[in-house]
């Protein structure tokens, strides 16, 4: 029995692991989209690079859907605390 508990402390200890570790990538992910955004319109005023503007859209899209469900998913493990840096 303490080697199942064990093991469930272990799984704890990724799973919020695992958490930080998405809270520091969460601001790469959303700078990568705003990123994307700039380039795609850019692209639209400049009217160049056409076949640039499906491609940054979707990284755009993409990473700030993952931002996202990443801060979703970080609201659900623990919504009494916030993660973000403290003051």
């Amino acid at each position: 029995m303490e080697i199942v508990l064990q093991w469930l402390d272990d799984l704890d200890d990724v799973v919020f692991a695992g958490l930080l570790a998405w809270e520091r990538l969460r601001r790469r992910f959303l700078q990568i989209g705003l990123t994307s955004t700039l380039g795609l319109a850019a692209c639209v005023l400049a009217a160049t690079a056409l076949e640039w503007i499906p491609v940054l859209a979707a990284v755009a899209a993409s990473s700030v859907a993952a931002a996202l469900l990443g801060a979703a998913f970080a609201s659900l493990a623990d919504p009494s605390e916030e993660l973000g840096p403290r003051a």
